[in-house]
């Protein structure tokens, strides 16, 4: 049974500077690749271009934690949800797909042929597959409430459904997000609106209520991580870490195997 929700919510402030130092770990251990006096490891300048990796990297990794309730969404502070808006699902994708050749790679040796990378980023992806339906990493229905005032806040009208003009910069991230690979640029919104209205109409009774239909419209909208097979996803890791955390992993199986327009194998 998960923990109580704890006293005070981490902070943005705090998870900036968790980010912080995960980004400095993670260039200690880039540098430390090159070199094997660790002693010097911070006296070693770094390029802007270095530096900013391993701050996305930093944040990724937090993302990562998250959505395993190595820390949870609900102790965030809600200052703190843009930080994982500002995250995609192939990042987290290539990520894992990374340490996953990092594991083996003693064993594998240093280069990995396409085969091999493929299967890294598809076990990567049946990563999380099995966090949406893993029992461990699920939260209570009560820590719910201040994820879903960000979602009413944020995206939706008085009547509970997604408001695009409301949501505005939200859409038009994720065109163009996809823009590079739709033309015109009109298809884009289109899906991004598609998907956000899928997504954002039916979270809240999806996980308040279990109602079946509203879950079912939250597994579609997840197929191929919200745009089409091959294309850039535009599920982000705020979604993603919501419907890690709140969604019901049994009726997930159940519509996996019996639901219409959705598999295990194409969600995310």
């Amino acid at each position: 049974m998960p923990a109580e929700t704890s006293a005070s919510p981490i902070s943005g402030w705090k998870l900036r500077e968790m980010t912080r130092n995960l980004a400095r770990q993670m260039s200690r251990e880039r540098k430390a690749d090159a070199i094997l006096n660790y002693s010097l490891l911070d006296q070693l300048p770094s390029t802007r271009e270095e530096i900013e990796a391993d701050w996305r990297n930093a944040e990724v990794q937090i993302a990562v934690e998250i959505m395993a309730s190595t820390a949870r969404l609900s102790d965030l502070a809600p200052d703190c949800f843009p930080y994982l808006e500002s995250i995609w699902l192939d990042e987290i994708k290539h990520y894992l797909a990374f340490f996953n050749w990092i594991d083996i790679r003693e064993q594998a040796g240093f280069w990995s042929s396409e085969e091999a990378r493929k299967k890294h980023y598809f076990d990567a992806c049946d990563k999380l597959r099995a966090l949406l339906v893993d029992r461990k990493v699920k939260d209570r229905l009560e820590n719910f409430a201040s994820i879903k005032k960000h979602f009413k806040d944020r995206y939706l009208n008085e009547y509970n459904r997604f408001d695009p003009e409301l949501a505005r910069s939200l859409v038009c991230r994720k065109t163009a997000r996809l823009g590079e690979r739709i033309n015109p640029q009109k298809g884009g919104e289109i899906y991004a609106t598609e998907y956000s209205q899928k997504f954002y109409n039916n979270i809240i009774p999806a996980v308040e209520l279990g109602d079946d239909e509203s879950l079912l419209a939250v597994l579609q909208a997840l197929q191929h991580g919200g745009s089409f097979a091959g294309g850039p996803a535009i599920v982000t890791a705020f979604e993603m870490s919501a419907a890690i955390a709140f969604l019901d992993g049994t009726k997930i199986q159940k519509l996996w195997r019996v639901g219409e327009n959705v598999s295990r194998d194409t969600t995310f």
